[in-house]
C-alpha cells in the first residue's frame, strides 16, 4: 500500500484554497444565485457535500466494536481518541520495516503525509487495537475531480479506465498491520470498516505490483485501471478501484 506526496497534494490544496477564499463571504443560499459562475457554484457544492459527509461520519461514537463481546480486537475511528499519531507511526515503522531505507517510505515522510492529510476536512481513519495496543490502521480522504488524481494515469493495456471523474471518490491512502498480527484478519476488518457506509460511490488505492496485498485486494473486488507514479521518487504503482455502490 502506498501514500501520495504531500508536496503534490499541497499544490492542489493551495489552488482550491484560493477559490474558497474568494467566495468565503457567500452564504448557502447564494449557491443558487444564477449570476454565480458555474465553476464557483460547483466548488461550493462539492465542499459542502464533503464537509457534510465528514461531519456525519465523525458524529459516530469514536469507539465501535466489531464482532462479539469475546472478540479481543477493537476498531476505533478518528485520532481524537487514543492511540495518538505517535502510536500510528510506530505501527507504520513496524509494518514497513523492510522499506524504511527508501526515501518515499521513511518514517519522516510518513509523519509529514499523515499530518498534512489529517488537516483535510474529509480525512478519515480507523485503528485496530488488541488488548489496548494499536496493531493496525487505515486512513484516507475524499477526492473530487478538481484533485486531478487521474491526470498521470497510464491506462491498462487495451482498456479505458472505468472511472467516473465527475463523482467523489474515497482514496484509501494507507493500510498497515504490525507483522506480528498479520494473517489474523485484521487487515480485512480495517479495510471493511473504513469503506463501510461511505457516501462516495467508489474507492481507489495504489499498490506495488509485487506487494502480496495486491492479491487480496483483487480477491476483495478491487479492479485494476492502470498504473500511476504519484511523485518522482515513488514506485510505479498499480491503480485499483472498487465500486462501493453495489
Amino acid at each position: 500500500m502506498s501514500v501520495v506526496n504531500p508536496v503534490r497534494s499541497a499544490v492542489i490544496l493551495i489552488a482550491v484554497a484560493g477559490v474558497v477564499a474568494a467566495v468565503a463571504p457567500l452564504v448557502l443560499d447564494q449557491i443558487s444565485d444564477p449570476g454565480l459562475p458555474s465553476a464557483v457554484r460547483n466548488r461550493l457544492t462539492a465542499e459542502q457535500d464533503a464537509k457534510r459527509e465528514a461531519d456525519r461520519r465523525h458524529s459516530y461514537n469514536p469507539a465501535m466494536s466489531l464482532g462479539n463481546s469475546a472478540d479481543p480486537l477493537l476498531i476505533t475511528r478518528g485520532l481524537q481518541v487514543p492511540p495518538t499519531i505517535d502510536a500510528v507511526t510506530g505501527v507504520y515503522a513496524d509494518a514497513y520495516s523492510s522499506m524504511l531505507n527508501f526515501p518515499a517510505y521513511s518514517v519522516e515522510r510518513f509523519v509529514q503525509r499523515l499530518r498534512f492529510q489529517q488537516a483535510e476536512a474529509t480525512f478519515d481513519i480507523v485503528q485496530a487495537q488488541a488488548k489496548g495496543t494499536l496493531v493496525g490502521f487505515a486512513f484516507g480522504n475524499t477526492l473530487t475531480r478538481e484533485a486531478h488524481w487521474w491526470d498521470d494515469l497510464e491506462p491498462a493495456e487495451d482498456q479505458e479506465p472505468d472511472v467516473d471523474l465527475d463523482q467523489p471518490m474515497f482514496l484509501l491512502r494507507q493500510l498497515a498491520v504490525m507483522r506480528e498480527h498479520r494473517r489474523r484478519g485484521v487487515g480485512r476488518r480495517l479495510h471493511d470498516a473504513i469503506l463501510a457506509d461511505r457516501g462516495e460511490p467508489r474507492a481507489s488505492l495504489l499498490v506495488r505490483p509485487n506487494n502480496p496485498a495486491r492479491r487480496l485486494y483483487l480477491k476483495w473486488g478491487w479492479q485494476t485501471v492502470g498504473h500511476l507514479q504519484p511523485y518522482p521518487d515513488a514506485p510505479r504503482f498499480e491503480a485499483l478501484v472498487l465500486d462501493l455502490a453495489s
